[in-house]
């Protein structure tokens, strides 16, 4: 499975390719982790800032992830998902069966992380795979 890898201070974060439409650049600033616009009666655009959901104090998001359209279900509304990141450093093929679960220690990101992926032979990266389906029915 391709994942796009961003880097949050010294974390690095992996989004599931598959779940995206397209990467674009963004001057975005949120004041919060999520915020919602209204374009319709049936149609918001809901943005969500991964630095701000995972407390960093660099809040800078380069690029955006424009995510599938999906339903909030809270209100059953027609949405278009923005994933506002940190520039966008690299992409990785990661086998499912790779990745590993979350360690008891991290236990309060288990909501919006799915595993944890080591990658690199010698001295080994360690990147956090982001839950896109759980953290939008949380936010929701």
């Amino acid at each position: 499975m391709k994942y796009f890898i961003c880097a949050l201070d010294t974390i690095q974060i992996g989004i599931m390719a598959q779940k995206t439409e397209r990467i674009i650049q963004s001057d975005r600033t949120l004041s919060s982790v999520f915020e919602t616009q209204t374009n319709t009666d049936e149609e918001i655009e809901a943005f969500i800032s991964l630095p701000a959901l995972l407390m960093q104090k660099n809040t800078d998001t380069p690029h955006t992830l424009v995510l599938k359209s999906s339903v909030i279900p809270s209100s059953q509304l027609k949405a278009k998902l923005f994933l506002l990141t940190p520039k966008i450093d690299n992409e990785l093929d990661i086998p499912e069966e790779h990745i590993h679960q979350l360690p008891l220690a991290l236990n309060d990101l288990r909501g919006y992380i799915k595993g944890i992926y080591f990658s690199g032979q010698t001295v080994q990266t360690m990147v956090l795979i982001l839950n896109i389906d759980t953290l939008l029915e949380r936010i929701s």
